[in-house]
């Protein structure tokens, strides 16, 4: 028996055993003996040095590993008790993965990061895993072009949390991860970017699953400390292609009949919104009426009354900086104060309205932005004699 191999950059624990990988080779320590294994017995040839080297592996539905190459998809059937019964299956020459940290179980699916694009894994039918035709990326070209893929081959990492899946990655010629896309795993769609402040340039080594107060989120472990809630992180800067556009259901005004609109006024939560666009269905007329265009916000307030403009030049990354907006607590020689700092997921509040025209019997509302977030907090809709 031999001491593990310090050339493996990651491992994972399946069925009692440490599983690593050695180039086009994948090692396995004896059960139960994480320090042990055979140098002989205990390894196995993936494909050859077809896909080029192990980067990724996963155990799925237990007896499983699935083992990413550069280029390259197989699963080890069978990983269980004794391996002399296990059988290597390719699923793709397609598409590899570039980073372990990123592979993530999403319900039955595996999720990934691989070379230009985001994979799926996903079993159609039983036992029969198969890779998704399109890439989950597809619809966001831009924002994949955007990424450094040679600073995230070995570094960029994701996690599920709160039903989004959070992949962190080096964007704009960045060395480090400095931002973070979102992808809605309910509905299939990306829900936006945050990007780390523009002051601040940590290094993001891990994205780690959190209970915060009873609320799933996402924290970001970096040099010295870890940061969490990150619905607060994007600092409202920069452009990508990743818009996004709300729908509200039909107003009636308390009743179905005809009535003469005046107009609306919707009141929002937004930080960091761009190109805000408010606009009205009416039935009984075909055109659209835009009602409110171009709004974009401006991200350093982050309070609209009685405060200053947020700091966005920290470059120390002190703590204690005012206005610092990723610190929701203060530490001082009494400890730590929950509070007195800033919430993470402040936004800055805003009124849509505009008047609207035509006799009709509901009206529907589209709010739409090129990108940071905004969320409804209430609607009003006036007609002729009746509001709602």
């Amino acid at each position: 028996m031999q001491p593990l191999p310090a050339v493996a950059e990651f491992g994972i624990y399946m069925s009692g055993r440490v599983v690593f990988p050695m180039g086009s080779e994948i090692g396995w320590t004896d059960i139960l003996s994480p320090r042990r294994w055979d140098a002989v017995l205990s390894r196995y040839s993936i494909g050859g040095e077809a896909g080029g080297n192990i980067t990724g592996l996963k155990e799925w539905r237990k007896s499983v590993l699935v083992i990413f190459k550069e280029t390259g998809v197989w699963l080890l059937n069978g990983f269980t008790g004794d391996l002399s019964a296990t059988e290597l299956t390719p699923v793709t020459d397609q598409a590899g993965c570039i980073s372990h940290a990123t592979i993530t179980a999403v319900g039955g699916d595996l999720i990934w990061l691989g070379e230009g694009a985001v994979h799926r894994l996903t079993e159609v039918l039983q036992d029969s895993p198969q890779l998704e035709r399109m890439p989950l990326s597809w619809t966001i070209p831009d924002s994949m072009a955007r990424i450094n893929w040679q600073a995230a081959r070995g570094q960029a990492t994701a996690v599920l949390a709160g039903g989004r899946w959070h992949l962190c990655v080096p964007v704009d010629g960045s060395a480090i991860n400095n931002a973070i896309f979102v992808l809605d795993v309910r509905t299939g769609q990306w829900q936006g970017e945050y990007q780390l402040p523009a002051y601040s340039s940590p290094k993001i080594h891990a994205a780690l699953r959190a209970n915060l107060f009873g609320r799933e989120t996402l924290a970001l472990v970096i040099p010295s400390y870890v940061l969490g809630q990150g619905d607060g992180w994007h600092d409202g800067f920069g452009t990508g292609d990743i818009p996004f556009t709300l729908r509200t259901r039909g107003y009636a005004l308390e009743d179905i009949s005809l009535k003469r609109f005046r107009g609306v006024v919707v009141d929002t939560l937004e930080h960091g919104t761009s190109s805000v666009t408010l606009s009205a269905t009416v039935n009984g007329t075909a055109a659209t009426q835009t009602l409110v265009t171009g709004r974009t916000r401006n991200p350093a307030k982050y309070l609209t009354f009685g405060k200053a403009d947020r700091d966005l030049t920290n470059p120390d990354d002190n703590a204690q900086e005012a206005n610092r907006e990723d610190y929701s607590a203060a530490i001082s020689e009494d400890g730590i104060k929950v509070g007195t700092g800033v919430q993470m997921d402040v936004r800055q509040q805003h009124r849509l309205r505009g008047m609207l025209t035509g006799v009709a019997r509901w009206v529907r509302l589209t709010i739409s932005a090129a990108g940071g977030r905004l969320r409804i907090t209430a609607i009003r809709a006036e007609g002729y004699g009746k509001a709602e």
